[in-house]
């Protein structure tokens, strides 16, 4: 018999052998013939990849683009057709570390002396993404084999097989799905460390501090789900204890290792967001402006929806913007599917793409394909004296047509499309 670090070699290297044979049977990494999830967060792994492919540089190592349009699939482009471009002309991302971006960009390096062509180099990436995906779910699949038996293990497996979100998703470069279920094996690992040996290793705590730091450097998004991830085993852990074997004590070590658990996922999250805020420091040059951007990130936050909400009192005490056409105290689950992330929508009959600029007060809501921004950023401005003026005459009650002088103005400019002449 193998000694058990032979064994658990030769496991791993067999996960990865079965993973890497899926992802090309089920070619989940052509975007052709499985779909893609999210076009719009890729560009942004895009532009940082293309960045590092060309050898330039921008304080921080953010993610970014190379458009105007955050969502702009130019930047796809630019990285497959290998286009020069003006480092001048990159837009840093910083609402996030981006170690996705830094990792593709690395590995793309690595690939451009096999691969010249870009689309090719792209396939690599999305194979490489589903591989990891699909190797992390087979090691969860093995330990629920462990615990339950082949059967939970292969009907836990055939639906990440056949459901068509994680099909599409697992390839995507920005979310990285395989991200997400770092913090849960690594808390299979640290029970499964705990049962052989009796107790728990201290390296097992810095490794779910590792694994969550990992995921949220790729990203804040959903971080409960993960940090709840990485506590079910051992809450199933105390469960076990308590009920099946009878063992109070024995399940109270348990609840003291879910604290353990916690504590060091939250070290990982605090790890993640020092080092983002030294690259916001990087990036701006000062401690101030880092801390205002990196809260503006976390803060700046609205809904909009050509629906109701519910829950309103809650969305008032957290002074979350919201723009709604009532309330409701219906909840949506069960009742609503997300059909595409990032896309455009229809609200009141106005088509809103990704990138557009949303304006929203008291009054109501304008948006502004990008496009037509710097025309109506100048047209504001040209606006905004005249809008002063017409304040004061109100303020101290000018007779009407001293007002209406200024306020027909505006509407009889040659530059206005819409002037009748």
């Amino acid at each position: 018999m193998l000694p058990a670090p032979l064994r658990g070699a030769a496991t791993l290297l067999a996960v990865l052998a079965l993973a890497a044979l899926l992802t090309t049977v089920r070619h989940n990494a052509s975007a052709y013939l499985t779909g893609v999830w999210d076009t719009g967060s890729q560009t942004l792994v895009y532009g940082r990849i293309h960045q590092m492919e060309q050898g330039q540089h921008a304080p921080g190592g953010f993610l970014g683009v190379y458009t105007d349009d955050w969502s702009d699939d130019t930047n796809r482009a630019l990285f497959r057709d290998d286009t020069p471009t003006d480092a001048a002309a990159f837009h840093p991302y910083t609402h996030q570390s981006g170690l996705q971006g830094w990792l593709f960009g690395r590995v793309n390096r690595l690939l451009r002396h096999r691969l010249p062509d870009g689309l090719a180099r792209e396939a690599a990436l999305y194979w490489l993404n589903s591989t990891l995906f699909y190797a992390a779910e087979l090691l969860v699949a093995l330990a629920v084999w462990e615990e339950f038996g082949p059967l939970a293990a292969a009907f836990g497996f055939a639906s990440v097989l056949l459901a068509p979100w994680l099909q599409r998703g697992m390839k995507d470069l920005y979310w990285c799905l395989w991200t997400w279920l770092l913090p849960l094996l690594a808390a299979l690992w640290l029970c499964h460390c705990t049962r052989v040996r009796g107790k728990t290793p201290r390296g097992c705590w810095p490794l779910v501090a590792a694994a969550c730091m990992v995921r949220c450097m790729c990203g804040f998004e959903f971080i409960t789900t993960f940090l709840i991830l990485c506590e079910i085993p051992l809450c199933y852990a105390a469960a076990k204890a308590y009920f099946v074997r009878r063992d109070p004590h024995g399940a109270l070590v348990w609840l003291g290792r879910t604290v353990g658990a916690g504590v060091s996922a939250l070290g990982g999250v605090a790890a993640a967001l020092a080092l983002w805020f030294s690259q916001e420091w990087l990036c701006f040059g000062s401690a101030a402006d880092a801390w205002q951007n990196m809260t503006r990130a976390v803060t700046d936050r609205v809904s909009l929806t050509d629906g109701a909400v519910r829950d309103v009192g809650e969305i008032r005490k957290y002074g979350v913007p919201t723009w709604c056409r009532g309330a409701t105290p219906k909840t949506g689950k069960c009742r609503i599917e997300a059909m595409e992330i990032n896309g455009p929508v229809v609200l009141a009959g106005i088509q809103i793409n990704p990138g557009d600029l949303i304006i929203a007060d008291d009054s109501g809501i304008c948006a502004v394909p990008p496009q037509h921004a710097a025309y109506v950023l100048k047209k504001c401005q040209e606006i905004l004296p005249d809008e002063e003026v017409m304040r004061e005459l109100i303020e101290r009650d000018a007779p009407i047509s001293e007002i209406k002088k200024l306020f027909r103005k505006r509407y009889t400019d040659d530059d206005n499309p819409n002037t009748q002449k």
